[in-house]
């Protein structure tokens, strides 16, 4: 499927789509000062989430190290709830490859063509903003899934409105230019209307304090990730994940 030779990867989210498979009802939301806004995600089972980006993959041909070539196609990731209790979500995470009509990846917005089933990751549980596997141990991987995750964004403080704050550590697990960045959040609103809480994210080395990445992700009542705004240098959430430095790489070589 992917050109031999040698390969770097980059990738950056062109779009964010949440995909519903059954329909959802009204729901009154929850308080704004309730931090199950973003640790709750309001899913039922046979529901999924989907993103798309596109990726860029450069490659040289083996017999000359300057001919160097570069290759646009879109990927796509679906999480599907299959089990709900009280308080979990157990979801599936499928890869998907947009291929053109000649079956070469292409952008999906550039050709016609169709989705393919690339590559299933394990399923996970979803608790209170944390990923697990189906053995209960805790995920050290992004859940890929566009749910709030207290690993990348540390755990929120119990009330929520305009101006909270709180700080985390990037573990080591998590791809950065520098490990073990520290951030900061603060609520830039709470909407009790309809649910959405708004989230800015500044990112600075451990060993001092300018800021070296700030952006603000746009959050669903209960937690799904909607969207996310720049407001720096930088790839953001959607584009430093796992998904962009490790699994595309393993996938692709």
């Amino acid at each position: 499927m992917f050109r031999t030779g040698s390969l770097a990867a980059s990738f950056a989210a062109s779009m964010v789509i949440l995909l519903f498979q059954t329909p959802l009802t009204a729901a009154t939301p929850e308080s704004g000062s309730s931090n199950a806004m973003l640790l709750s995600p309001r899913l039922r089972v046979g529901q999924s989430v989907r993103w798309i980006g596109d990726i860029g993959l450069w490659y040289y041909e083996k017999s000359s190290h300057s001919n160097v070539h570069r290759n646009m196609h879109s990927i796509a990731y679906t999480c599907v709830v299959e089990k709900k209790t009280a308080d979990s979500l157990t979801m599936s995470r499928e890869v998907s490859v947009f291929e053109n009509d000649h079956h070469i990846p292409a952008e999906v917005t550039a050709t016609n063509g169709h989705w393919i089933n690339f590559h299933n990751f394990p399923p996970i549980v979803v608790r209170e903003g944390q990923a697990f596997k189906t053995d209960s141990k805790p995920l050290q991987d992004d859940p890929l899934c566009l749910i709030y995750s207290t690993a990348w964004f540390g755990v929120p403080p119990a009330t929520l409105s305009r101006g909270t704050t709180w700080k985390f550590i990037t573990p080591a697990w998590i791809p950065s230019f520098k490990q073990f960045e520290h951030g900061v959040v603060t609520v830039k609103s709470v909407d009790s209307t309809t649910g959405v809480t708004v989230l800015s994210i500044s990112l600075h080395p451990p060993t001092v304090q300018t800021v070296v990445e700030r952006y603000d992700l746009s959050i669903d009542d209960g937690g799904l990730i909607r969207s996310e705004t720049q407001r720096s240098e930088g790839p953001g959430y959607l584009g430093n994940s796992t998904f962009h430095y490790e699994s595309v790489w393993a996938l692709v070589r």
